[in-house]
This record gives C-alpha cells, sequence and structure tokens, in this order.
C-alpha cells in the first residue's frame, strides 16, 4: 500500500470506536449532509429530531458557481472555516506539510486551523509518522562547502530582528565584499537598519559595514555587539531551518541545485507560524495573510483548480455569498493582484484612492483624506452599521497601513515576553554575583592558544541596573558588560578589587594574550590557494605545518 492508502486506514480505524462523531465524514455523508440541512432550511415544516438541531446549530452551507457548476462545501456556524470529507483529507494535509516546508505538527496545526474545522492534531500526527523526510530531516545538516552548486559554496542569511522576516542569498565566497553587495540589494529593496550583527564577530560585520558604505555613501548603519543572545539564538534556529528545509526540497525535487531552491526555502520560512512573534513573519511585515495567488483565498480546492480565466474568477467575486463574506470579513480577500498594462487615466480629485476611478465625492478616508469609495474592496468597515460603512470610511491602503502597524506591535509585544521569559529562567539558574566576587570567565577558542587555560580570573567590580556585569582584571577592566550567564563565581577569592589597574580599559582578547605563555593565537592558519611552499603562506613563512582549517581544505604540500 502507498502512503496516502495506509494514512486512510489509520485514520478509519482510529475513529471507529467514537460513535456519534460529527465531524468526521465518507464523501457520501458529506452530501448527504449538505442535503438535509438544506431541506431543513426550505421546508421549515419538517419534524426535526436532535441531530437535525444539532446539524442547523453547527453547519453552514458555502455555494461556490464556477461555469455554471455550483460547488456546495459545509462551513462552520459563523465562521470562514471548512469542513473536509475523508477521502480529501490527505490531499489537504500533505499540501500543508509542503507549504510549512515539512514542518511539524504545532507549525501545520496552525496552517491548517486557518481554513479547516475538523483536521485534528490526530490527523496530523498520523501523517507525520508516515512522511519520511520528516522523520529523517534532523539526521543530517548539509555542508554547502562540501556539496557546492557550481560557483556558490555559501549561503547568506539576513533576517530582520523584529519581525523574523527572513532573506536568504546564495554566495560564492564569505569575503565582506560579497556579502556587502548583496546586502544593498537587500537595503535598496527592504529599508537599511541601525545595526547590523554577525555571528562571524564584530570585525567581521565592521568589513561589512566600511563595504556598504563605500558602495552606497548615503547608507549609514553600525555594527553591533557580537553576541547578542536572543538575537543570534534567533538566526542560528533561521540557519538549522534553512538547512533542514533545503534538505527536503532537493530531496522532493530530486535536485542538488540547491541555490534554485532558495527562494523557496524563504518563502516557506517567512509564510509559517514564528511562536517566537506569534504570527508569520510576513504577516508581521506586510499586515495580511501570505498570499499565493487564488489557492490563497476563500475558495476549495477543487474550485480553485478549474478556474483558468479571470471572467470565472469574477463570475464567483460578483456571488452574493462571496460578496456578504467580504462585508464580513472587512476587507477582499479574494481580490486578485492584478497588474495592468494600459495606461491608466490621470487621476483627477475626484478619483477613488484605492480603485483610481471616478467617485462622487461623498466620502473621504477618515486616515488620510482622500476620496473613497465608500463600498469594498475599496474601503473597510470602520465599526459602522450604516449601509455602505456610514460617511466615515477607510481606504484600503490605509487598513492595510494598520495592519502592519498593529501586527508589528503584537511582535514586538510578544518578543518582549519572550525576553521576559528568557531573563527570568536565566535569574532562576543563575544566582546573582555580588561586588569583589572572583568570577571565571571562559575563553574564545579562536583567542586561546594550544596550551592556555580556557579561563580567565576576573573579579566583579560594579553591577549596573540592567543586571550586567562590570568585571576587571589585574591589567584592567574589561571593556565589556557581561551577563550572568556569560561567567562563573569561584568558591573562593583570588582577586582583590584592589588589584584592578584602575582607568584602564582592556580586551578580552589582549587579557588572554597576556596570560599566554605562548603564542596566544589558537586559530592560526593560513587561507592559500596554491601548494602553500612559497613564503606568501603564513604557515610555511613560520615554519608550521598546514592542518585541517587552513585553505578550506584545498590541496597542499606542506603537511
Amino acid at each position: 500500500m502507498n502512503t496516502r492508502e495506509i494514512f486512510m486506514n489509520k485514520i478509519a480505524e482510529a475513529v471507529k470506536n467514537k460513535a456519534g462523531n460529527m465531524s468526521f465524514f465518507t464523501k457520501d455523508d458529506y452530501q448527504a449532509t449538505i442535503e438535509r440541512i438544506q431541506s431543513l432550511d426550505e421546508d421549515k415544516s419538517i419534524q426535526k429530531n436532535p441531530k437535525d438541531y444539532r446539524l442547523v446549530k453547527k453547519f453552514e452551507i458555502l455555494e461556490i458557481q464556477v461555469d455554471g457548476i455550483i460547488i456546495k462545501k459545509l462551513k462552520k456556524q459563523a465562521s470562514q472555516q471548512q469542513f473536509v470529507f475523508f477521502e480529501e483529507l490527505f490531499d489537504i494535509i500533505h499540501a500543508a506539510h509542503l507549504s510549512t516546508g515539512h514542518s511539524g505538527k504545532i507549525l501545520m496545526e496552525h496552517k491548517l486551523s486557518e481554513d479547516y474545522a475538523n483536521i485534528t492534531r490526530e490527523h496530523i500526527c498520523t501523517y507525520l509518522q508516515l512522511c519520511k523526510n520528516a522523520s529523517s530531516r534532523k539526521v543530517d545538516l548539509i555542508d554547502m562547502q562540501s556539496q557546492p552548486d557550481g560557483k556558490y559554496k555559501y549561503i547568506m542569511t539576513y533576517q530582520d530582528h523584529l519581525t523574523k522576516f527572513v532573506t536568504l542569498k546564495a554566495l560564492e565566497s564569505k569575503r565582506a565584499e560579497g556579502v556587502a553587495y548583496h546586502l544593498i540589494d537587500i537595503f535598496c529593496d527592504k529599508g537599511a537598519p541601525h545595526i547590523l550583527q554577525s555571528d562571524n564577530g564584530r570585525e567581521f560585520a565592521n568589513q561589512i559595514v566600511k563595504e556598504v558604505i563605500n558602495l552606497w555613501p548615503e547608507c549609514r548603519l553600525v555594527h553591533g555587539k557580537p553576541r547578542h543572545s536572543q538575537s543570534q539564538g534567533s538566526v542560528e534556529r533561521a540557519n538549522r531551518s534553512v538547512e533542514e528545509i533545503l534538505a527536503c526540497w532537493m530531496r522532493d525535487e530530486n535536485s542538488t541545485k540547491w541555490s534554485e531552491g532558495l527562494r523557496f526555502v524563504q518563502w516557506k520560512i517567512n509564510t509559517r507560524l514564528h511562536t517566537g512573534i506569534g504570527r508569520t513573519p510576513y504577516e508581521a511585515v506586510f499586515g495580511i495573510r501570505p498570499q499565493l495567488g487564488v489557492v490563497s483565498t476563500n475558495l476549495t480546492i477543487d474550485a480553485a483548480s478549474i478556474l483558468d480565466t479571470e471572467e470565472q474568477l469574477e463570475e464567483i467575486l460578483n456571488s452574493e455569498e462571496e460578496y456578504s463574506k467580504q462585508q464580513m470579513l472587512g476587507q477582499d480577500d479574494i481580490a486578485p493582484d492584478t497588474a495592468s498594462i494600459t495606461q491608466q487615466s490621470e487621476i483627477t480629485n475626484y478619483n477613488c484612492v484605492s480603485c483610481q476611478q471616478i467617485s462622487s465625492g461623498a466620502h473621504t478616508c477618515m486616515s488620510c483624506g482622500l476620496f473613497c469609495h465608500a463600498i469594498p474592496p475599496c474601503s473597510v468597515n470602520n465599526g459602522s452599521e450604516e449601509e455602505g460603512f456610514g460617511s466615515a470610511v477607510l481606504c484600503r491602503l490605509c487598513h492595510q497601513a494598520n495592519q502592519i502597524t498593529q501586527q508589528r506591535k503584537g511582535a514586538k509585544r510578544i518578543q518582549g515576553v519572550q525576553a521576559d521569559k528568557m531573563f527570568e529562567q536565566s535569574r532562576k539558574r543563575f544566582k546573582q554575583a555580588n561586588i569583589g566576587d572572583t568570577v571565571m570567565v571562559p575563553l574564545p577558542d579562536v583567542d586561546r592558544g594550544k596550551g592556555d587555560f580556557r579561563n580567565i580570573k576576573a573579579v566583579v567590580v560594579a553591577v549596573e541596573h540592567n543586571g550586567t556585569y562590570k568585571l576587571g582584571t589585574k591589567y584592567g577592566q574589561l571593556n565589556s558588560h557581561y551577563t550572568r550567564n556569560q561567567f562563573t563565581p569561584c568558591l573562593d577569592k583570588f582577586l582583590e578589587i584592589n588589584d584592578v589597574q584602575t582607568g584602564k580599559e582592556i580586551s578580552l582578547r589582549q587579557v588572554a594574550r597576556n596570560e599566554s605563555v605562548g603564542t596566544s593565537q589558537g586559530m592560526f592558519h593560513c587561507s592559500c590557494k596554491k601548494t602553500c611552499l612559497r613564503t606568501t603562506c603564513k604557515c610555511y613563512r613560520s615554519n608550521r605545518l598546514c592542518h585541517s582549517r587552513c585553505h578550506n581544505n584545498q590541496s597542499c604540500s606542506n603537511k
């Protein structure tokens, strides 16, 4: 049996013992329920039994007409969530699984609950148990240097810290010049941030900022601190998601052209729920649900699959039920985004700001003050119960701007809750240090020699109001502030505050160099592109043998 048949057998077995389940339909039961509800609506004299009362209370009938064919679907009372029957359950869950990048049950449940009322977590978990990619995606991560796609060897992940919106670019190298070139494309499209952070360190971020300014002098930004806990963790999770979804895409498409799949990976990441902001990154940026043509509308899969022309879509848009649906939603969710190639007439003072067609001039937008039609889709309901939304209307453009603002405020609020939760967990796990306590500060591998200690001794010289600590060593005060999870207190005092040189600030790297009995640099390597037998090679010039960190594991004669 194939996956579909196994899934259907498991679901049928699971619901066999659930007597009176009104949310599980076969195709025949589905049609019979529709006919029963219609007959109850048309003939009020029919004697109703308790089941009939439950049917009328729970279900409504949604009619969609395409080319004279009426498609009838059940939907939840006072909601836009549709009910699906047993035979189409697998196809709908499978499509949602692919559109979210082979995600897990939480993201799939959020995706499916937007449009469907009777797809449960049990259905989703049953499907995930049968998905080969979902069960194997966390085994291996793809190293793009070992699997290059032509000239491309690296993937740049650019993420906005507030909205979590991700942009992916394929790179030939990881030099700052190439990264800056692609960043300018992103900045010209989405705007430049105030602060640019990089997990490759502050020095690398500083090089990128300089290259950006060289290429675009009008653009000014600063580089951030290298190890910001919340933003760095978010980027690391985004990198892991990119690798996992890209691996699934390559398996599904049976292709090694991963650079071509980055655009689809980017779409899947940005259009699925991000638990850190409580919404999709797409919604946080644009203020609306992700749009994917007529598939993103309230149309059923069957209706969307038979649409070919604009006339067919207009036939649905002009139906009475779809029109009332737009009034209830307050916006035209299924209006297509079309680009006209004909020359539009010049906008006059009375043209509607939304559709650019002539208006009576009787209504203006309550936000921007421009003329606007008082009917959808040009305007949206502002809470007034008068016909045509009353005299004070809100144009579609201002409504979308308000939606974006609300989504961003919501994302910022939930992000603050997440940060407070992280801080509270850290506070419970790590006891507060006091002034005068001796602590051990770990040294990064890049700053530590092979024969050096992994930590340096420091003393707490000050506790800031935001919970960070100022540390001092016998060589001077460290020039950065530290959080409690970045050092470990000692039981005994090995260093006093009086031992700290006052008025002198020093970097952690300089302290490591002073404490070292050797070269103090733990990552001595070359970046040659040839055989490493010339004095231009750092290792050869220093009478050292090349190792695994040198020249990206290329062929070498100095081993």
